[in-house]
């Protein structure tokens, strides 16, 4: 099939991704509990107040890369959820060609195209290129280093290891594992030429360059906590993670202490609790991309792992690539296994996917491999497809915005700036309010909470969470209150 240009199918797959996700535009919810603080950051930082968050005071969660590449659309547009969405859609799309010229390093041109389809029509990609969400931002700079560290082992120029480190700084900018790819990129440098000096030059560059991106949040960090730290998520995610070891919903992690406080729970290492859900997360991450990626691809993975290592003679950065992309095993299992923590490891499934589908195909007669091929691939991309009708709603209606709608109706009624109780941050968001965390606890002691905190309004759930509250917002009937 040498009339099939690569480079075009990866066209083709570049305009299948961005039609597939403008599909998707209306059918899913885009707005969650962590983007309204991406959406807050940006809205600040074209203000020209700083990082702050909805509450008020500097953002030290959250990482300020997203919200930086927010602010710029947002000058223009002037509201932030769809300038935060076109940044995730425009990253997703670059992402089709940027997965191409890495795949190329180490597959066939034409199975790296392949790889290049597959992704485009993934569910995963296309759920969150349409969501105010940082995956797709993180992944085209994770790419797009992988690319310039192929390039330093191929042209040996000094340039690419600073291109390396700039770009990984710039991924650490919007999700700190990135610090995580950096160690696999800088060790997979040591083990090509250790006591070279143009190695040690180029690690020291990639070093430098990352320096030069993070150490402003760094010190943003220090300014702010008094500790010299890469993240201040680790502590949260591992209160979260010892939570659901304990069988507790997100609302039940914010009790009431004896003073009448939202006392978060304190971490705990336990080794036996650790180690138990390190093989549960191992085997629940197995589990779920067998589902992310269809069963059709996920059976050539093992096959793709095979041909990656058996087509490319530069086995150093061929392994820092495919590490660096399942660096999320680390970090997942000993947190909680949530799907777009998986994106990058689905990035990594659809390229050996393609790579064992290519390999299956030489296996067979000459004569039947073009048949093959077709049927193959054709199988792999259909199975996706398939599954984004499904998981990404493409034949539903339009998904309802519940919660930005509440928001917006209390917006409109009490337009007064004040504190509100809320078990969700978003409806706070939209109704223009200081949310403030609706505590666990029966309905007659989050009253004298509320008061003390100075709110006015509460958003009470109709479900999961304290009975009584759950109750109280169950009735029909209003009050005069």
């Amino acid at each position: 099939m040498a009339w099939l240009k690569p480079g075009h199918v990866c066209g083709v797959a570049a305009v299948l991704g961005l039609v597939l996700s403008l599909a998707t535009w209306n059918k899913i919810e885009p707005v969650t509990a962590d983007s309204w603080a991406y959406m807050t950051g940006a809205a600040s930082l074209v203000r020209g107040e700083g990082y702050l968050r909805y509450a008020g005071g500097p953002q030290v969660l959250y990482p300020p890369g997203y919200s930086l590449a927010i602010a710029l659309p947002l000058m223009v547009l002037g509201d932030a959820e769809v300038a935060a969405r076109l940044v995730s859609l425009v990253l997703s799309t670059a992402s089709i060609a940027l997965l191409w010229l890495v795949a190329r390093r180490f597959l066939s041109p034409h199975w790296a195209a392949g790889a290049a389809v597959l992704f485009a029509a993934l569910p995963l990609r296309v759920k969150l290129s349409t969501m105010v969400w940082s995956e797709s931002s993180y992944l085209f700079f994770v790419l797009l280093g992988f690319l310039a560290l192929w390039k330093w082992y191929e042209q040996k120029r000094a340039i690419w290891p600073a291109a390396t480190g700039l770009a990984l700084g710039e991924a650490y900018l919007i999700r700190p594992e990135a610090v995580g790819v950096l160690v696999i990129a800088l060790l997979g440098g040591c083990a090509t030429g250790v006591g070279r000096s143009r190695t040690a030059g180029g690690l020291l560059a990639m070093l430098a360059a990352f320096a030069v991106a993070a150490l402003p949040y760094v010190a943003y960090l220090h300014a702010h906590t008094g500790r010299w730290q890469l993240t201040t998520k680790s502590e949260m995610n591992l209160r979260v993670a010892q939570g659901r070891d304990e069988g507790l919903s997100h609302a039940e992690m914010f009790r009431l202490d004896e003073k009448g406080n939202i006392a978060p729970a304190r971490v705990r290492l336990v080794l036996r609790a650790l180690a138990a859900r390190i093989v549960r997360n191992q085997i629940i991450t197995f589990e779920r991309l067998a589902v992310l990626l269809s069963p059709m691809v996920y059976a050539f993975v093992g096959a793709g792992l095979v041909v990656a290592f058996s087509g490319s003679p530069l086995r150093w950065p061929l392994f820092a690539t495919l590490l660096g992309l399942a660096a999320p095993l680390i970090h997942v299992s000993v947190l909680h296994v949530i799907h777009r923590l998986l994106f990058t490891l689905c990035v990594l499934g659809v390229i050996l996917g393609a790579a064992g589908i290519g390999g299956s195909v030489r296996l067979a007669p000459e004569a039947y491999r073009r048949r093959l091929g077709v049927l193959l691939g054709g199988l792999a991309v259909a199975s996706l497809l398939v599954y984004n009708v499904r998981s990404n709603h493409l034949l539903c209606a339009p998904v309802p915005r519940t919660e930005r709608e509440v928001g917006t109706w209390i917006a409109e009624h009490f337009p007064e700036r004040t504190p509100m109780l809320t078990p969700t941050r978003l409806a706070g968001y939209w109704a223009h309010k200081t949310p403030k965390q609706l505590p666990y606890a029966p309905l007659d002691a989050i009253v004298p909470y509320a008061e003390r905190q100075g709110a006015s309004l509460m958003l009470l759930p109709k479900k999961r969470h304290e009975p009584s509250v759950c109750e109280f917002a169950q009735k029909a009937e209003s009050t005069p209150e």
